[in-house]
């Protein structure tokens, strides 16, 4: 698909400019929140992004998007280029870890809509060797103790990509016209949909009906594709139903094969999560509130 972390998130970013888990008994509750619990930021109805507060050299205070997808380093406007090192320590609640650096265009939409020229999107390896929770109903990640455990969470590999071993990777079942689609996605809280950029011979290949479901409207480089009103979305025994839209297929895809698409946090913030950096194994639970649909806006 992408053959850089600063393309992946150009093409999530820009269409906005249109193995059994071990259990516990604790609940999720908002007095269970942790003292050192990390607060995001996360707007349910238009981004859908992980924003954290945070500082880089003990000084710059920024604005930092938390994604998954992007297999490394720290990514800033060039309009900060000179004014930082190539390598920077960044600070998030009491972690702090030297990350690189790599620069973005000013005009991205990404700073000027939405972070601001001070503002980042950072790898997850900066929690590389962790176990990292994330609480979608609590708005808090939190970086889990040896002695911590898991509560009734259902748990699958999170795999890391042969050639490019920062990508991380899910098992993910599409299910659709009566069919079942077995995918592995790119696990990215950089992206805000179900289900995308899977190439389009996934679909041809289980025989899908497409007619109904392509869309002529969408900018480059989403013209030539279509999106699937998929039944919903399973990772182990967890399945979403996908509602109004679920899964979008686009030519682009064709040339670059090094996963079958990404999964987004439209899927996602159905849960609290914890990704094990060290072993790596995703653990899901299902929130205890009822989550509503919210989005005002299409992907595609």
């Amino acid at each position: 698909m992408k053959k850089s972390a600063l393309f992946l998130l150009s093409c999530v970013l820009c269409p906005l400019i249109a193995c059994s888990g071990k259990t516990d008994t604790t609940d999720d509750t908002l007095t269970d929140i942790p003292e050192d619990a990390i607060p995001f930021e996360y707007d349910v109805t238009m981004t859908k992004f992980i924003k954290l507060k945070g500082t880089v050299n003990d000084s710059l205070p920024m604005d930092i998007l938390f994604d998954t997808g992007m297999p490394d380093g720290i990514v800033v406007s060039d309009s900060l280029r000179g004014l930082i090192p190539s390598v920077v320590n960044v600070q998030i609640g009491h972690q702090i870890r030297p990350m690189n650096v790599y620069f973005k265009p000013r005009k991205d939409p990404l700073f000027t809509h939405y972070l601001g020229s001070n503002g980042a999107i950072l790898s997850w390896r900066f929690f590389e060797d962790q176990r990292l929770k994330i609480s979608f109903q609590h708005t808090y990640l939190h970086v889990m103790d040896s002695s911590e455990s898991l509560t009734a969470y259902d748990s699958v590999p999170l795999y890391r990509h042969p050639i490019q071993p920062n990508y991380l990777l899910v098992p993910v079942s599409i299910y659709t016209q009566g069919k079942v689609i077995p995918v592995r996605l790119l696990f990215d809280t950089g992206t805000n949909i179900f289900a995308s950029n899977l190439h389009p011979e996934l679909g041809l290949t289980y025989g899908l009906k497409l007619d109904s479901t392509y869309f002529k409207n969408g900018k480059k480089p989403f013209k030539e594709g279509f999106q699937l009103k998929s039944d919903s979305i399973g990772i182990g025994k967890m399945n979403v139903p996908t509602g109004r839209f679920g899964v979008g297929f686009y030519q682009h895809r064709r040339n670059n094969q090094l996963f079958d698409g990404l999964l987004g946090t439209l899927y996602m913030e159905h849960y609290d999560m914890v990704l094990d950096f060290e072993h790596f194994v995703l653990y899901l639970k299902a929130r205890t509130d009822t989550l509503e649909d919210k989005m005002e806006w299409h992907y595609f």
